[in-house]
């Protein structure tokens, strides 16, 4: 699986698909929450995954359905200012996932990205560096370098951010030395995604 799709910090993450019985009744609702985040369209899209979350934990749902529906509805929390209810979604998609016994791909660290970034927009800096450093090593085993090593440096950038607001001046220098050699490396290349930020998103919602 391409990297692009199976990290959240890269994608539009659409965390695991459903395949019980269940899903025919949730996933109007989860579709309409997709297209509504893709329209940027927030307050619709957390609306839509309520309604399919409340339904997924009412009927037989599958847990790979009901991590994803959480995990999206964590983010879109977030998008609208909540964070700390998107927090408290997050971590449960997160041990949701960790809980399966076959995680799809990338999917925990989709969950360990948004949590840094979420994280480090609460002010959070020492939680959001351990979320960080647990998602480094997925994501170069998922191959980010060679997929979008642009958007790896811009990740590394990030993390070293928040290296720095922690008070970890040594491993932010280290870390941006590392971004600048990727970027050097692949001059003329651009990132392929760009994270939806929740600073940003939240906003255009104060």
């Amino acid at each position: 699986m391409r990297v692009r799709i199976t990290i959240s910090l890269l994608a539009l993450a659409l965390g695991a698909c459903a395949t019980d019985s269940n899903r025919a009744g949730t996933s109007n609702d989860y579709e309409q929450g997709l297209r509504a985040e893709a329209a940027k369209n927030y307050p619709t899209a957390r609306e839509a995954f309520q309604r399919a979350l409340a339904n997924a934990r009412s009927g037989s749902a599958s847990p790979q359905y009901v991590s994803a529906v959480t995990y999206n509805l964590g983010r879109m929390t977030g998008y609208l200012c909540d964070y700390a209810q998107a927090e408290s979604l997050l971590v449960e998609s997160l041990k949701l996932e960790q809980a399966l016994a076959k995680p799809g791909p990338g999917n925990i660290t989709k969950r360990l990205s948004e949590l840094a970034r979420l994280s480090y927009d609460m002010g959070k800096f020492a939680e959001s560096v351990a979320y960080f450093e647990r998602a480094v090593p997925e994501l170069e085993r998922l191959g980010v370098l060679k997929e979008d090593p642009v958007g790896y440096a811009r990740f590394l950038e990030d993390y070293a951010d928040a290296a720095e607001k922690g008070g970890d001046i040594a491993r932010a220098d280290m870390l941006m030395q590392r971004a600048a050699a990727i970027r050097t490396e692949h001059t003329g290349r651009r990132a392929t995604f760009r994270p939806v930020y929740y600073r940003e998103a939240c906003g255009k919602y104060r």
